[in-house]
């Protein structure tokens, strides 16, 4: 028998940390419930608009987007707790080290294993989520804590990579 549902989710969803700076060169972060992957070039977060993160974004237009794994499941959780306008210092408070990227206005986290390090290209105040930010995935970053040269391996004549997270694939652009 069919049956019709509303309201439906995918599950399950990966853990996002999206990373910033402020005008002072100061690294946010905050874990963010509604992103994903649009086409194979950009990745779309919906983010409401009175975050610290948000205005980074708004000024910076660049953000990382970080893959939280088990291990980090906690400092993720705490930077989505806290915000960065009261608490400047979260970052360190969470465990986490930030390390400047080599190509967007945004830190990397030492900790977390996988990072998109995107370009802003196209930010819309009046979304229904809030602000909808659409990024542009410049670069992969890994730790290399949880990969082998065979768990990140071109995927293709378009130049993606399948990524291995969990045993999961995960198809990014380079």
């Amino acid at each position: 028998m069919r049956k019709n549902f509303r309201n439906v989710g995918f599950y399950p969803q990966p853990v996002l940390v999206v990373g910033t700076y402020d005008q002072d060169g100061i690294p946010d972060a905050m874990n963010v419930g509604w992103g994903g992957l649009v086409g194979g070039t950009y990745v779309e977060l919906n983010i409401s608009r009175g975050h610290k993160t948000t205005e980074n974004i708004r000024q910076k237009r660049a953000f990382t987007l970080s893959f939280a794994d088990q291990a980090n499941l906690v400092a993720a959780d705490y930077v989505g707790l806290v915000s960065g306008y009261d608490v400047p210092d979260k970052i360190a408070r969470a465990g986490l080290h930030p390390i400047r990227s080599d190509f967007v206005d945004a830190p990397l986290f030492e900790e977390l294993p996988l990072t998109l390090e995107c370009q802003v290209v196209e930010l819309t105040e009046e979304g229904p989520g809030g602000v909808r930010i659409v990024g542009r995935k410049d670069y992969l970053y890994t730790n290399g804590s949880r990969f082998t040269a065979a768990q990140l391996m071109p995927g293709g004549p378009d130049d993606h990579y399948t990524v291995w997270l969990d045993h999961e694939p995960r198809d990014f652009k380079a």
